[in-house]
């Protein structure tokens, strides 16, 4: 039950969209709606707020799939993704940089999700260098002599992905 709607600590009767709002509800504290950050998934839509999204992603990374989609902002989802690369699967095609990839790359190793357009030379050349097993996943374009040795020297295994 909410109790009230306030913007700058006056009570409102009602609230229009672009209106920079808190709220109370009625026997539940903000730290009980976020969980220290971690439970955005059980807050109801109509609470959540860019401010509660990303302190929900500052403090439990894994959360950014539970964001409201309108919240998924590049600093939002960079913030997720630096934290957790997998992360890069809950991010909106607009957001989803060579950046943000790079970042995804560097952080963990799912290379093998990030979308064909994606995997830019930039983008093959770190992942490969965290894992050579990644050559699997480089396009054809990108596997050049350099970057299959480099492959093959991290491991063994990468020989089989060159052409």
């Amino acid at each position: 039950e909410v109790k009230s709607v306030e913007m700058h600590h006056e009570q409102l009767a009602e609230a229009v969209p672009g209106d920079n709002v808190g709220f109370n509800v009625k026997g539940i504290a903000v730290n009980q709606l976020i969980d220290a950050g971690g439970n955005i998934e059980h807050v109801p839509d109509q609470f959540v707020t860019l401010e509660l999204s990303r302190i929900a992603v500052e403090n439990k990374c894994n959360v950014l799939e539970f964001v409201p989609e309108r919240f998924r902002t590049g600093g939002i989802c960079k913030i997720a993704v630096k934290m957790n690369g997998r992360a890069i699967r809950f991010v909106p095609k607009e957001e989803r940089t060579e950046e943000l990839c790079m970042l995804a790359v560097q952080n963990a190793v799912i290379f093998r999700l990030l979308k064909e357009e994606e995997r830019t030379e930039e983008v093959c050349g770190v992942a490969v260098m965290r894992d050579g097993r990644a050559l699997e996943y480089v396009p054809e374009k990108w596997k050049s002599l350099s970057m299959c040795r480099l492959a093959v020297q991290q491991t063994r295994d990468a020989e089989k992905f060159v052409p």
